[in-house]
């Protein structure tokens, strides 16, 4: 599974942004957009969503099953989810 950080590069954070990518797309594709939101003082993390990047979905891909799937890697939520 991909997850990738960027802490914030401008002193204290402003928040916690998830970066979720589409339904044909995987983890990676947030590179430009995660190091760019760190440098505006955000700390980013993107996750592979389930059945994507070799993650599994447990059962049937319901939006319950999805959301179930970010909360098990990302428990506390984020400030902004893109």
């Amino acid at each position: 599974m991909a997850l990738q950080r960027w802490p914030s590069t401008a002193g204290l954070a402003r928040g916690r942004v998830l970066l979720l990518h589409g339904m044909s797309g995987i983890a990676d594709s947030w590179w430009r957009i995660g190091s760019a939101l760190a440098a505006r003082g955000w700390d980013v993390t993107e996750v592979d969503q389930a059945g994507h990047g070799g993650r599994p979905v447990n059962g049937d891909a319901t939006n319950d099953a999805l959301a179930q799937a970010i909360l098990d890697v990302y428990p506390d939520g984020p400030d902004v989810l893109i």
